[in-house]
Parts: structure tokens; C-alpha cells; sequence
């Protein structure tokens, strides 16, 4: 009787180890899973900075064209002259 008891034991030890080498592979996966989608954002955000960089070097190789900057400064980072109104058009 005691060797089919020692066997019960190694079974459940087994199944104990499987159990839990099933939870870390899901556990990995779900990790390896938000990585990527990190990953993608961080690239997303590296791409859009090199634009702003690329804009800002051409801005400060033709820094003497100051219609340029304004043009640049309007339409890359919102900014508006003094006294000036912007009116949006939602009806569309």
C-alpha cells in the first residue's frame, strides 16, 4: 500500500510542476504580448520625433525667412499671432 501512496504523491507533484510551468508560459505570453505593444508605441513616438526634428533643423537652416518660422509655428505647434482669430468651421 505505501508504494501506490508514493506514487499518488510524484503524480501530484507532477501535475503540480505542469500546472504551474502552464501558468508561467501564459503569464510570459500576456508579457511578451504588452512588450511588442510598447515597443510599437515607443517607435510610433521615435518616428514623430525625428519629423519634429527634421522640421525644426530646416527651420533653423532658413532662420532668416520669419514668414517660414510663423507659417511653421501655426500649422506644426498651434501658435497664433497677437490679436489674431481663429474661427473653425464645424458645420461640415
Amino acid at each position: 500500500m505505501k508504494k501506490k501512496r508514493g506514487g499518488l504523491v510524484l503524480k501530484l507533484v507532477v501535475l503540480a510542476a505542469v500546472v504551474w510551468a502552464a501558468v508561467s508560459v501564459v503569464r510570459l505570453h500576456i508579457d511578451i504580448s504588452e512588450a511588442e505593444r510598447q515597443r510599437a508605441a515607443v517607435q510610433l513616438d521615435i518616428a514623430r520625433q525625428k519629423r519634429d526634428n527634421a522640421m525644426l533643423s530646416e527651420l533653423l537652416e532658413s532662420s532668416d525667412d520669419l514668414e517660414r518660422i510663423a507659417e511653421a509655428a501655426r500649422d506644426e505647434l498651434g501658435y497664433v499671432s497677437a490679436n489674431e482669430q481663429i474661427f473653425y468651421d464645424v458645420s461640415g
